[in-house]
């Protein structure tokens, strides 16, 4: 069973992936705007979701990236970026990251600049992490 308890606290395991393309000598990332009843409604979010009982990380988001996204990838698409854990009052988080670095066109979403300011007030609190750690990941590339 993926889903642990732990100091009362239940861990909720979920798997994103992180498109990422290269423009000249700009990194881009590809989001989409969540739509939902709450405080997210309207945030650009990447694709991503629970993983269940049955699955690995990296299969979730294979699996998560087909229903959201529509576009079909295979294991070998995708790299383990990093595993971010939260605590909150009452739960766990264990985030694991996946990149893809391929160049598509998506039906929805958008293509967004990773050196855009101004993209930290459209992203959840929770994916700035991961923006950070990912621009210090390229600039190194």
């Amino acid at each position: 069973m993926l889903e642990t308890m732990d100091n009362e606290k239940s861990s909720k395991l979920i798997s994103l992936v992180v498109p990422v393309s290269k423009k000249g000598n700009e990194y881009l990332c590809w989001m989409q705007t969540r739509r939902e009843e709450g405080r997210l409604n309207g945030k650009l979010e990447f694709p991503g979701g629970k993983i269940e009982n049955s699955e690995s990380p990296k299969s979730a988001a294979i699996r998560e990236f087909q229903e959201e996204v529509g576009v079909e990838l295979r294991e070998e698409d995708l790299e383990l970026f990093k595993i971010y854990p939260f605590e909150y009052v009452d739960r766990k988080v264990i985030l694991y990251v996946f990149t893809l670095f391929k160049d598509f066109v998506f039906s929805q979403g958008n293509w967004y600049k990773l050196s855009e300011q101004d993209l930290m007030n459209q992203i959840p609190d929770a994916n700035i992490e991961i923006f950070e750690d990912l621009k210090r990941y390229l600039k190194n590339e």
